[in-house]
């Protein structure tokens, strides 16, 4: 059963392409509702939510969501398109892992192990059985989930999402297990997101690329600067409102 709280009044938004876009309010005022309406999570009581059929669309919950039996690597590239799962950019994959400070020795060989052919695996593993660590490896079966702490599930979950690369990305409370200098980061991971149109992808083909749009949720006091657009609600609605990092670059002296 859904117990979310629901909207107290109607409301009307519309979110530009291209732009990053903050959910703020207390808590239990209905963020995650509209987080959930916009990403077809959750059924309007009348009107419609409208998003071009040509943009892909990808929510994150606050839940921390492994797969089961597929592995790490399987884990990472769940999602992606056919042509792309078969030939994932494995510098890719790895620099975002990086950015996101999952960087450990097991992780880069269940990386570089998902990503070779069944039989070459097969044949590694008859040719030096030594290398096990007296333990099965933990990216091809489901060991590894236990070695990630729950920010580091938090984080895998924002590299899948970032390498799945949506036109239009919904992040519940992605920074408010967050501190310090990873909050920091995942916020300038975001904003690159949508202005790079992509995460550690060519710049030279950005132009070539369809804008990326982010909305995420936040407490009222997470008020981040990465934001162009605030959408703030509260008991008489919810209203839009420019955001810091629109404030900043339209300024007098601004970037």
């Amino acid at each position: 059963m859904d117990h979310s709280p629901s909207l107290k009044r109607p409301v009307s938004l519309q979110a530009p392409q291209g732009s990053i876009v903050h959910v703020v309010g207390p808590h239990s005022m209905g963020k995650g509702t509209i987080l959930g309406l916009m990403s077809d999570v959750k059924e309007p009581d009348g009107g419609k939510f409208f998003c071009p059929p040509h943009v892909r669309m990808l929510n994150i919950s606050m839940d921390n969501l492994l797969v089961e039996g597929i592995g790490f690597h399987g884990n990472l590239v769940f999602g992606l398109s056919e042509h792309k799962l078969h030939d994932p950019d494995p510098g890719r994959l790895r620099r975002i892992l990086s950015r996101l400070g999952l960087v450990k020795n097991w992780m880069d060989k269940a990386l570089h192990d998902g990503m070779r052919p069944s039989s070459d695996a097969e044949n590694s593993e008859d040719e030096d059985d030594s290398e096990k660590e007296n333990e099965e490896d933990p990216g091809s079966d489901d060991s590894w989930m236990d070695k990630l702490s729950s920010s580091e599930q938090k984080c895998f979950q924002l590299a899948r999402a970032f390498i799945f690369d949506p036109e239009v990305l919904i992040i519940h409370k992605p920074v408010d297990a967050f501190d310090g200098d990873l909050k920091e980061r995942v916020l300038r991971l975001m904003r690159e997101f949508v202005d790079k149109r992509g995460l550690e992808l060519d710049d030279a083909t950005i132009h070539m690329r369809r804008p990326r749009t982010l909305i995420f949720s936040g407490g009222a006091s997470s008020l981040t600067p990465i934001s162009d657009i605030l959408w703030r609600v509260a008991d008489n609605g919810v209203t839009a409102e420019i955001g810091p990092y629109m404030k900043q670059r339209s300024s007098p002296g601004g970037f």
